[in-house]
Order: structure tokens, then C-alpha cells, then sequence
């Protein structure tokens, strides 16, 4: 799974202008690629991956004129694909992708096609990510509130205890970090529990015991 995110500010695009397309160019067109236009012929929005089949996924309505944060989503394993417009959901699908490894790495393009008909686009890209993986709503809506650069802001781990648990917590903005634990620091660490996203902070309890634990956030 992967999933794609960026905050942009559009101007008037041509038709099928590309945020990104990723693959590669036999003679004028593409091939083997996965791509996300913010403008189609068609006046709307469109995702699409083509290796061995073609699957084409459109939203109505342009990005033109507009300020936003889009995040696109595809889970070819659980037959899942997903456009979020600033951290909620505009459109999803349920049905069969093709495999990302079968995506062309001949050529990453941001704000180009591999078309070369196709217009180039007219935007102000303020940050753009890649994830190795399915990003929760949650996740995405966090992405969203705190904007780009948050990955660059100063992340804690916080512990509190009573006589029976151990309370953890961590900043909402820190997508992805889990929760480890060791015996030691030999390098033997594992993951500990699921956070649950409340009141800004990702938090997690477990119990406590009488053995000595060390424990740390890890991405």
C-alpha cells in the first residue's frame, strides 16, 4: 500500500495537469504508471494506475483556484483506493488495483505528466510525502490540522503511572510511531499495543508489572 500526500495552492490548470505521475514513457505516452491530475478533460479530478490492467478512478470537480491538502491512498492487497481533500473523505473505492511493484520506476515527475500533451501544472506545491503504507482517517485528519513541516516539530514521549498502569502519550502530529519495548538495550526491542488518537495525543495503557522495561517511540 501506498499513500501519497501533499498541500498545494492551484491556479487555473490545462487539461489532465499531473501533481505527479510516476512510470515511464513509450514514445508521447505513458506506461506502467500511477498518476493523480487535479484537472481532466472531463472536469474533474482523476487517480489512475495502469500495469497490467488499467484502473481509473475519478472525483467531480477541479482543484482550480483552490488552497487545499490531498491525500490519495491505494491498498492493492485489501482492494482499496481513497482521495481525502483536507483530512476528509471525498471519494473512496472498493474493488480490485493492480500491484504497485508493477509500477515503471524509470520516471518520478512532480508537477508534470509523462504524456507530453498534456498541460504541465500551474500550483505551489508547499510539501509533498510518500508513505510506505495505508494511512488511518485518523492519521490523515492530524496530517491536515497541523499542516506541512509538522513532521520537523519536536516529538515526547510522555509517561505517567498509578499503582496498577502505565500511561504513555505522544503528540497527535507524530504519525506512525509505535510504541517499543525492551528488557534491555541490546537491541532486542519490540512493538507494544495499539494508540488510541484522544485530545491531541496518541495515547496507550498497559499494565504495570514488577520487571524492569525500557521503552521508546520508533517509526
Amino acid at each position: 500500500a501506498v499513500t501519497v500526500e501533499f498541500w498545494a495552492t492551484f491556479g487555473a490548470n490545462g487539461n489532465w495537469a499531473r501533481v505527479f505521475d510516476f512510470g515511464n514513457i513509450n514514445g508521447t505516452v505513458g506506461a506502467q504508471y500511477f498518476f493523480y491530475s487535479p484537472h481532466t478533460s472531463l472536469g474533474g479530478q482523476r487517480m489512475e494506475i495502469s500495469t497490467n490492467t488499467t484502473v481509473t478512478f475519478d472525483l467531480p470537480g477541479t482543484l482550480d483556484n483552490r488552497a487545499v491538502c490531498v491525500t490519495c491512498i491505494i491498498d492493492a492487497a485489501s482492494n482499496y483506493g481513497a482521495v481525502y481533500t483536507n483530512g476528509v473523505l471525498e471519494q473512496s473505492f472498493t474493488g480490485a488495483w493492480p500491484a504497485l511493484r508493477s509500477v515503471s520506476t524509470a520516471w518520478s515527475f512532480i508537477g508534470r505528466s509523462l504524456w507530453s500533451a498534456d498541460a504541465w501544472l500551474n500550483a505551489s506545491i508547499d510539501e509533498f510525502r510518500i508513505y510506505d503504507g495505508r494511512l488511518t482517517p485518523e492519521e490523515i485528519a492530524t496530517d491536515f490540522k497541523y499542516g506541512p513541516d509538522a513532521l520537523a516539530l519536536p516529538i515526547t514521549l510522555t509517561q505517567s503511572n498509578t499503582d496498577s498502569n502505565l500511561s504513555f502519550s505522544w503528540p497527535s502530529y507524530a504519525v506512525g510511531f509505535t510504541l517499543e519495548t525492551s528488557s534491555d538495550f541490546s537491541g532486542n526491542w519490540s512493538a507494544y499495543g495499539t494508540p488510541v488518537l484522544s485530545n491531541d495525543l496518541w495515547q496507550l495503557t498497559i499494565p504495570a508489572t514488577n520487571a524492569s522495561d525500557f521503552f521508546r517511540l520508533r517509526r
